[in-house]
């Protein structure tokens, strides 16, 4: 509720109350975005692949798939 003062103390980037070393800032490469998104994928097609594959382990045990 009360009014915020900037200041260039409170601007300042904290590391474990030490002074911060090199840039506040530090820009990421685009491929490595390309690699999360491609695990991000995969990692849920994993999701719906294993029990899938639980299920027809099931039926092999069974009468069989042949």
């Amino acid at each position: 509720m009360a009014p915020r003062r900037k200041t260039a103390l409170k601007g300042q980037v904290y590391e474990c109350g030490m002074l911060p070393i090199g840039r506040n800032w530090a820009q990421v490469h685009v491929r490595y975005y390309v690699y999360a998104i491609l695990f991000l994928v995969f990692d849920v097609e994993v999701v719906f692949l294993f029990p899938w594959a639980v299920s027809f382990l099931d039926l092999m045990d069974g009468p069989g798939a042949f």
